[in-house]
């Protein structure tokens, strides 16, 4: 009986292995697309407030978001602000009174989005901070173009 047992215990426990596996990914690159959201919406701003604990200023132009939900939850999301109102987004951001770097890169590339586009950027600050419960924060401020900044924030947990 007790071999039979664990045979039955190690069948299930493939099967939920497999349909994991199977589920990371479809939540991965091939369903990415479907859940980009350009731009987002009041609902989807509202959400990334409450996870990033920030708000956003009045000038905020939502451009483009995208939630993963799986083993690791994800937001990302683009937004553009005119150069004056950084410092305000800042204020009322996890970043406030934390140097920002313009050297090293905090956010990184994510192939599967395609509005995602921070490799390029030359002129930047970013940053990085950490919430309890294994959860984090990255900016990266985009000041390549004069006449707008372009903010990509992501926020995950592990």
């Amino acid at each position: 009986m007790t071999a039979r047992r664990v045979i039955i215990v190690s069948l299930v426990l493939v099967m939920v292995s497999l349909l994991t596996w199977r589920f990371c990914r479809l939540d991965g690159n091939e369903g990415a697309a479907s859940a980009v959201v350009a731009p987002p919406s009041e609902t989807d701003m509202r959400l990334c407030e409450k996870i990033m604990h920030m708000s956003f200023p009045p000038t905020t132009i939502p451009r483009a978001f995208f939630y993963r939900v799986g083993l690791d939850d994800s937001a990302y999301l683009k937004i553009e602000i005119p150069y004056a109102s950084i410092d305000k987004l800042i204020e009322n951001s996890p970043f406030r009174g934390q140097a920002l770097s313009t050297t090293e890169k905090m956010v990184h590339e994510a192939d599967f989005i395609s509005w995602w586009a921070v490799r390029g950027v030359s002129r930047f600050e970013s940053g990085r901070v950490e919430f309890p419960g294994i959860k984090f924060l990255t900016i990266l401020i985009d000041r390549d173009d004069s006449s707008i900044c372009r903010i990509y924030l992501k926020w995950w947990e592990t």
